[in-house]
């Protein structure tokens, strides 16, 4: 019995002691400023605080329960307690009344965005770093070009009045030199005109040609004197376009220095000086840090956070230097200030960030040792350090840094844009020249393979080059063969039928027929696809000559003026080429005669008008001659024998008859 007395009387006093240690208000006093401090400490409306260090103190708190009872110590787990201790308030972020609550006794622990530096290490005691942060560079988000036009302009920059000036000096010598070359040159140089006007722009065309080192050598100077003042005008053309070039380059390279010096990357602190960037910062000490980088800097120190970041939003600064810690919560969860900022450049000047203890009467505060286990166990143990930096980390947001472009980079871009659509646009060109080009070829080669057939049929080929005359006759021929009951008419099914037969290839030959006969006004408008048509001789020789000696042009519209004067002409010439062919008729038949034709079956008649000549025969003008002179012997002798006739008497001389003339195988138009 007395065993189990003992261990009842245990778990009374176990249960006393929980019972006893459940709710028991904590001693600690826990210092902090009471306006807030974004993102560590922020106070509600109704009293509250919440933010980062809050967060991450309660988590500590608990910790330092677990650990004190583990510990087993009476003081500190009767200066611990179990419920979280009262704050007590500054009504200022500073930091020197916040370290005065710890130098008077008025708190045991201080938070409030607080670094740890060594000389405060040596008034006071931290607990472990929970977050490492520095110096970071925040500047408004500007788009610096957008739109092609801005891209051009500062590619090329602006006018740059030294080359408006070398434009115009070059201009100005040049007209002076076109008038002294005119003077030396117009009297021996074929290409300088004579006269003034035209010859002084010519001249004046050489000298621009010649001073940009173009020289086409169409115009050149002959003289000597000219020579030598072309060498003159060569140095005074090369000063002017080299200041020109040299002025142009370097107002694009300033242009964009200038606004790369504006908005470009900052890869250094040490750059803001030479750039001439207006710097904002929130204390005395991140303006000594700047200084400290960059002397020239000009440096402007803001009361609020709030003053700062809406005068880098007006642009009155160009550049704000914060703690990270805050720069990344102004950027990524103000809401006032939220996607209007970036933060760029390195982080420089490290610093930690830890929670202050006091040393009572200069000693080691009894709870040190537990703040500082309790925060190693929340920080670097496994199982909860991810979730509690995952805490911390989503007060600040996004920890990317982003790196602005360089002014270049970005016309290169913009650029690159302006090159994929250049390109897209020059390969749809090529395109669609190459399909225009594709199907026109195969339009050419498809008509050259007709021409090709129906010069086989017309039997051409062995007349090697021929005209629009030969052409008709053998159409003349191609008609005959194709009009098997003489009708003296060909209708669109014979033709097609003939045409292949002849072995003539088109898609469809019978729709072709009917759209040439319309083109040559043979079909109107409304029969172009109606019933067969019937073509007369003079109209199939105008067809068939238009399909070997021109492309088919089923698209021409016949109401043409052109197409109406062409046909009008074509028909001219073919009347006075028939009319050419009857008088060739006549000239060899009176040839064949004075030959002894009539006599001498050997002599061989001339050929039927429009015909060939064979080679054995032709009009050879000495013959004529001779056998003239012998009519013209025979005459004189005939005066002679028959002077004493009278004058109305002749001798009875038979006359021969008048050649019969040919019908010529087409009617006269």
């Amino acid at each position: 019995g007395g065993a189990a007395g003992r261990v009842f009387l245990g778990l009374l006093l176990v249960l006393w002691g929980l019972g006893d240690a459940d709710g028991k208000k904590s001693q600690l006093k826990v210092g902090l400023c009471s306006d807030g401090y974004t993102p560590f400490v922020m106070r509600s409306e109704n009293g509250t605080y919440s933010g980062l260090e809050i967060q991450l103190w309660e988590k500590i708190f608990q910790n330092m329960v677990k650990v004190v009872q583990e510990r087993n110590i009476s003081t500190e787990i009767e200066m611990l307690g179990d419920e979280l201790p009262e704050y007590v308030e500054v009504d200022t972020p500073n930091v020197q009344p916040q370290l005065d609550l710890l130098r008077t006794g008025k708190a045991d622990i201080v938070f409030c965005a607080l670094y740890i530096t060594i000389s405060r290490a040596r008034e006071f005691d931290y607990g472990p770093y929970y977050l490492q942060s520095g110096y970071q560079m925040v500047v408004k988000k500007v788009a610096i070009v957008q739109s092609e036009p801005q891209i051009f302009l500062a590619a090329f920059g602006e006018p740059q009045p030294m080359a408006i000036f070398a434009v115009l000096l070059l201009t100005s010598i040049a007209v002076i030199f076109a008038q002294v070359t005119w003077v030396l040159e117009k009297n021996n140089n074929n290409r300088i005109s004579p006269t003034y006007g035209p010859g002084v722009f010519d001249a004046w065309w050489m000298a621009m040609t010649t001073a940009t080192t173009v020289g086409y050598g169409d115009r050149v100077p002959r003289s000597f004197v000219g020579r030598c003042l072309t060498v003159a005008w060569m140095i005074v053309g090369i000063y002017c376009v080299g200041l020109y070039a040299g002025s142009v380059t370097a107002g694009v390279i300033s242009k964009q220095l200038q606004m790369q010096a504006r908005y470009g990357a900052i890869q250094d602190v040490s750059e803001l000086g030479d750039r001439g960037l207006v710097v904002g910062v929130p204390w005395l000490n991140a303006q000594k840090t700047v200084l400290k980088y960059s002397r020239k800097a000009d440096v402007r120190m803001y009361s609020s956070y709030d003053t700062l970041y809406r005068a880098l939003e007006t642009s009155e600064i160009d550049v704000v230097v914060d703690d990270r810690a805050t720069a990344l919560y102004k950027v990524n969860e103000e809401p006032e200030f939220k996607g209007k900022f970036v933060v760029t450049g390195p982080m420089f000047e490290p610093v930690d960030y830890g929670m202050v203890m006091a040393r009572p009467n200069g000693f080691v505060h009894p709870l040190h040792k537990v703040l500082k286990l309790a925060t190693y166990d929340l920080l670097k143990r496994d199982e909860t350090k991810q979730s509690a930096s995952d805490d911390m980390y989503s007060w600040l947001g996004s920890q990317a840094i982003v790196q602005t472009k360089t002014v270049t980079e970005i016309i290169s871009d913009g650029v690159y844009g302006i090159n994929v659509k250049l390109a897209i646009s020059l390969v749809s060109v090529c395109a669609f020249l190459s399909f225009f080009a594709y199907s026109y070829g195969r339009r050419k080669n498809a008509h050259a393979k007709m021409r090709k057939t129906l010069v086989a049929a017309l039997n051409l080929k062995e007349q090697g080059d021929f005209d629009r005359h030969v052409v008709r006759h053998a159409c003349s021929d191609l008609f005959d063969r194709f009009d098997d009951d003489k009708s003296e008419y060909l209708d669109s099914s014979e033709i097609v039928e003939g045409l292949r037969n002849l072995g003539f290839v088109h898609a469809d030959l019978t729709t072709m027929i009917m759209e040439e006969a319309h083109v040559m006004g043979v079909v109107g408008d409304k029969n172009v696809k109606a019933a067969p048509i019937k073509l007369t001789r003079e109209q199939f020789i105008r067809l068939m000559s238009r399909l070997l000696l021109e492309a088919p042009d089923a698209d021409s519209n016949k109401a043409e003026t052109h197409v109406a004067q062409r046909d009008h002409v074509l028909m001219v010439d073919d009347e006075v080429r028939r009319q050419m062919d009857d008088i060739d008729f006549k000239v060899n038949r009176i040839s064949w005669i004075l030959m002894g034709g009539l006599d001498n079956p050997k002599v061989e008649p001339p050929p039927d008008p429009g015909a060939a000549s064979a080679a054995s025969y032709a009009i050879k003008v000495p013959s004529v001659q001779r056998a003239g002179r012998n009519i013209q012997n025979l005459l004189r002798v005939s005066d002679g024998i028959f002077g004493g006739l009278g004058s109305g008497d002749s001798p009875d001389v038979t006359k021969p008859a008048a050649p019969a003339t040919t019908q010529p195988p087409y009617p006269t138009p």
